[in-house]
Order: C-alpha cells, then structure tokens, then sequence
C-alpha cells in the first residue's frame, strides 16, 4: 500500500533555497486523461509518472478539468512522490479565481513541488464525476543570475517628479526568448491601480524562475495571450515587467479595462510582504498616480465595473476573491496613505531648483547598515534637529529628537541595532523644513 504523508500544502521547500550556477531550458508537458477515450487505459489508475526530470530549482504545476452534465463542482486532492511510493502532501485542488474558464471547465491554482519528485498523484472523491483532467507541467529552467534591473527611459511626464522604478525586463526575466508577449495587445489609459498577490511561495532562490512558471500558467493552462499582470514584485523588492504599463491585463475578474495591475508575489493569507516589496510597490504606484493624476486616498467611478471603486484597490474590492490575502489587505490604507506621502513630500520634495538646493548636502552612511547609522548634515540651517524613521508604507518606527546642529555642519548618531531588517526612511526636521532619504537595515 502507497503510504501517504500530510503535510503542508507544497512539497520540497528546501529546493528552493539551493544555489544555481548554470543555466538550463525550460521543459513543458502535459498528461492528458479522458475518461471518453477508450485508449486512455487505466483512466482511474491514482499514481502516475511524472513527464520529465526536473532541472531546475522547482517544477510548477497546474489542473485544467472538464466535469461531467450534472455533478456538481467535484472536489479531488493532489500528492506526489519521490519514489512513486511514499507521497508526500495531499493538497485539496481548488479552482484559481483569476480564471475565467468555459462552462463546466475548471482551472486550478499553481502549485510547485521541488526537483526530486518524479511521481504525482491524483485522488478525486468520484471519478465518474469527471469527463477529462489535463495535468500541466512547467520547469521554468535556471535564470541568468547576470540580469540586473534596467533604468527606465526618461518620462515625458514634466508635470510628475515621481520616477519610474528601475525593473527586469522582459528579456531580462526569460532571456531564451520562449515567453513572447501579446504579439496584438490592447491599450487602455488606467484610472485605478489594482494590488495582487500571486497566492503562491513565499520563499524561492529563482524569482525570475516564479515569473516563467506564472506566464507559462497564464498562456498555456488558463489560455490567455500573456501574463496577465501589468507589473510583478518578488519579496526582495525587484520589480518585474509583465505586460507593462498602458496594456490591457487580465487580473480583475474581467474588468481589466481602465487599471494597472501589479502582483505581489506570496502568500499573504498568513503573513505580510516584506518591507522591501511594499517600498517597490509604494515607488511603483507612486509614479503611475501622480503621472495619471490618480489621488491615492480617492474613490471614483471605474467604468469596466460600472460602479464606483477605490482608486488604488486590492484585488477583493471589486471581485469575489481573498486577494491579496487577510494579513496584506488591512495594510492598503497605509499603502494609499505612503503612495500619496511619497508624492508630495519626496518627489516634489526633492523637485527643487539648482539654487535652492546647493547649499545642501545629506550623506547617510553606512547604507545599509547592520546597528549604527551615521547622519552627516551639512547646511546654513542651526538648532534642533528630529529625526524620524519610518517603514516601507510611512509607519513611524523611531523617533529620535534633542539633538543641535550648532554649525554648517552637524552629525548625528542612530543605534537601529534593534530594527528589524528591510528598507526605511528616515525623515529630518529641520524647524519647517524637512527632507527624506532611503535606508536599507541589514
């Protein structure tokens, strides 16, 4: 008898964490099963090989199942194994709520397992219930650990300081070419800025890998032309070129017109993004409010909804969906709140002319730091000087005041030895005056 072990709903974590030197190309299959195909033998059999070796860190996994007239919605569990006898988890299969299949179709959620397993499972309650079940399989391969963000070209969008965020291209996240995009995109001007999560890991030593497997998972087993997301952030805060900004995404329950689209990759049912994704999130939509004249705290009418919708909503407040998760959605205030600080304090903040701003020079250092941070202030102002530092989404973390500036000069000391890792701002008072700047804590 197969023993079977209950564990948590992936398998084979610790892939995920393990380095990579060389590159490998990605592979793809798909096991068909048929229960109206009389050369489809053991239709019923539960265990099954898996098509290939996986090469690189993970193998992503997706169902794509048709029912048969007049069961209702079946409920089947997937396992696999690294000998095709002991299985490890049996993960309850549920449909994905980006999806929009045909009647009596049904697509289920990505899930990845590591490269050691070579056989699956599937474990349905009645499989009369079931008219066929395709298995999609994905090895995105190994990425080119050489990709580093790009800068952005220069905006013409005089009116708006707020820069684009530096990102991975597309030919910087699926360098082999094999992720091609919507060779006819539509266009929409967006209105609303919609937030994500991808529902899926929360730990990987490949986040461009994560990017090809959700592509190949949009394309090949949802049907669509492209990813559907505008933009993705990976927990280390680098941000991902998806379709890019202007283009028509398929994220909102198909009401996609008049949004951009960002996913936050994770799960954040239990647990938030890190402060690093959230600072790249806050960047991103920054720029696109203030270049759209978007008012982050603002509610207004979306007409692909016909209603009205927060300006910048997650992914619930217009459809039926836990998107982006318990433990991310209470925090969208202090987004909006930190995306509409960013811009009229650090954007047009640092927007200054030549002749106001020559008389001062700010230097933080070291940045990042692992305890002290050292503050060098150099400027006509003198007396009392705050200092505040503030986490990803604009929370005060630390204040710290009495100190005098008694010169041109002044330098102040920070012990943020007790400060939990990830990006900061720190914020210095000057009398009416104020000015902020990026820190990073080891």
């Amino acid at each position: 008898m197969k023993k079977i072990l209950l564990q948590k709903l992936m398998v084979g974590w610790a892939a995920f964490l393990l380095p990579f030197y060389i590159q490998a190309q990605a592979q793809r299959s798909v096991v068909s099963l048929s229960q109206s195909n009389p050369s489809n033998i053991g239709w019923n059999q539960p265990s099954r090989l898996m098509p290939f070796k996986t090469k690189g860190a993970f193998t992503a996994v997706s169902i794509v199942w048709h029912q048969q007239p007049g069961f209702e919605r079946q409920r089947f569990f997937l396992s696999f194994s690294k000998n095709g006898d002991t299985f490890e988890g049996l993960n309850l299969v549920t449909p994905d709520p980006h999806a929009q299949p045909a009647r009596d179709q049904y697509i289920s959620q990505l899930y990845y397992i590591g490269p050691d397993y070579q056989y699956f499972m599937l474990i349905p309650l009645n499989w009369n219930a079931f008219d066929s079940i395709a298995v999609h399989f994905f090895d995105p391969g190994v990425s080119n650990t050489d990709a580093v963000e790009q800068m952005p070209v220069e905006s013409d969008q005089e009116a708006c300081p707020c820069p684009q965020p530096s990102y991975m291209g597309r030919n910087d996240w699926c360098p082999s070419g094999d992720c091609p995009p919507d060779a006819t995109p539509q266009y929409t001007t967006a209105d609303h800025l919609i937030i994500h999560h991808s529902a899926g890991v929360n730990v990987s030593s490949d986040w461009a890998a994560v990017v090809r497997s959700i592509w190949d998972y949009h394309v090949n087993s949802n049907g669509w032309d492209d990813i559907g997301y505008n933009w993705l952030i990976d927990p280390n805060g680098v941000l991902y070129e998806g379709r890019g900004d202007g283009r028509l995404g398929a994220h909102f329950c198909g009401k996609n017109g008049g949004t951009v689209g960002v996913c936050m990759m994770g799960d954040f049912t239990d647990i938030s993004p890190t402060y690093s994704a959230i600072d790249k999130l806050v960047s991103l939509y920054s720029w696109n409010a203030c270049a759209r004249g978007i008012d982050p705290l603002g509610t207004s009418y979306h007409a692909a909804s016909g209603g009205d919708l927060i300006n910048i909503a997650g992914h619930r407040d217009g459809c039926t969906t836990s998107c982006p998760g318990d433990a991310f959605y209470p925090l969208l205030p202090q987004v909006r709140t930190a995306i509409k600080d960013r811009i009229e304090n650090v954007c047009f903040g640092v927007a200054g002319s030549e002749e106001e701003t020559k008389n001062e020079m700010v230097a933080i250092f070291p940045n990042p730091t692992a305890a002290l941070l050292h503050i060098m202030v150099e400027n006509e102002a003198v007396g009392k000087v705050d200092l505040v530092v503030m986490d990803a989404i604009g929370r005060q973390v630390g204040f710290f005041k009495g100190f005098e500036k008694n010169g041109p000069t002044g330098n102040f000391d920070l012990n943020l030895e007790n400060l939990p890792s990830g990006m900061y701002w720190l914020k210095i008072i000057q009398g009416e005056d104020f000015s902020m700047y990026k820190f990073a804590k080891q």
